[in-house]
């Protein structure tokens, strides 16, 4: 009678194993005369070998019940998060931390099963590599109470302006092998915060007068331009700060070095990426007829403050949008004044 491999599997090992060793002898005898008996024994000998290791190797395994409809379970695990959330200090409205604060990331973890590690990974980057910083669970990372299930982490502090992509992954024990994140779907989807810049008052240097680009009669283009204006009876400094048109990224365009405004004097910037060399300042973006925002931000090593910010409507061909009077009015049309006073005659 056959052995059952289910109820017998030692009793299969050493009828197969001995079968085949006859099976594969006796072959290799009937050619024994011929140039292939030594390849043919070899053959013969490394099969046996390998299929009683084979053999050994599914009777270490507990014996399988033929009855039972499947496996059951592997481990009673039970990891999951809850929740991750992000807090900083932030300008009221604002949805991110200034440049000058860490993003503060806790996750609270769920199940039966206590993480053993939790990790925060994060970029401040539209590519490239996830940095990766251990949370922990001790009360002194803004986790809270601490082994309450909550982990905290920080993200160091970023420029105004970035937009940090972030997740969470929870571990279980290794003999467990269990591990979960948050988002699911993390890398593709994150979780993120854009870093927003603090309004800072009291800064001399004004957005005093812009227009956009436009054409004259000649069919000639009349390049846009951004004015600035100095209130205050010093020179300013204006190397590595910043001048942009767009609110999410206020770092877009840097002064140059010894770029600077004369006391109660007036700084005429050209916009636009086609402007040519050599015409002075220019800033890399162009002023929209259809009305647009302008931010003036501080350099990198001083917090990246916002100093100024002006937003208007639709500039009609030829106009400007200006403050009236220099440097301290509300935007409004105007006649373009570039480099010289916003008068109220010629606001008419």
């Amino acid at each position: 009678m056959p052995c059952n491999p289910l109820t017998d599997s030692q009793g299969c090992l050493d009828e197969g194993a001995g079968g085949l060793t006859h099976a594969l002898g006796t072959g290799v005898s009937s050619v024994a005369s011929s140039a292939w008996e030594s390849v043919g024994r070899s053959f013969a000998e490394a099969a046996v070998s390998l299929l009683t290791e084979f053999a050994e190797a599914f009777v270490a395994f507990p014996q399988i019940d033929p009855r039972d409809a499947g496996i059951r379970s592997v481990y009673g695990i039970s990891l999951g998060i809850a929740a991750v959330a992000g807090r900083w200090e932030a300008h009221a409205g604002d949805d991110g931390p200034w440049p000058r604060a860490a993003g503060l990331v806790t996750g609270e973890t769920s199940g039966a099963a206590r993480p053993e590690a939790v990790f925060l990974y994060y970029n401040p980057k539209d590519t490239g590599a996830f940095e990766c910083a251990a949370m922990f669970d001790d009360g002194a990372h803004g986790d809270g109470a601490a082994d309450d299930g909550v982990f905290g982490a920080e993200i160091p502090p970023q420029p105004a302006g970035t937009r940090v992509r972030y997740y969470v992954e929870a571990r279980a024990s290794a003999q467990a092998g269990t591990t979960t994140f948050h988002p699911a779907r993390a890398e593709f989807e994150c979780l993120s915060y854009r870093v927003r810049a603090r309004p800072r008052a009291g800064f001399p240097v004004r957005i005093n007068e812009t227009a956009a680009e436009a054409a004259r009669g000649d069919d000639k283009a009349h390049r846009g331009w951004i004015e600035l204006v100095n209130t205050s009876e010093a020179a300013v400094d204006l190397g590595g700060m910043y001048l942009s048109d767009d609110l999410e990224n206020p770092r877009k365009w840097r002064f140059p070095a010894g770029a600077a405004v004369a006391p109660r004097g007036f700084l005429l910037i050209e916009a636009g990426e086609d402007a040519p060399a050599g015409t002075g300042l220019r800033a890399d973006f162009k002023i929209s007829t259809r009305g647009e925002a302008l931010v003036l931000t501080d350099r990198d090593d001083c917090g990246n403050d916002e100093l100024d910010r002006v937003v208007w409507g639709a500039i009609s061909n030829g106009a400007s949008w200006g403050r009236l009077p220099d440097g301290e009015g509300v935007f409004r049309p105007l006649v373009p004044t570039p480099g010289a006073e916003n008068a109220a005659a010629r606001a008419q």
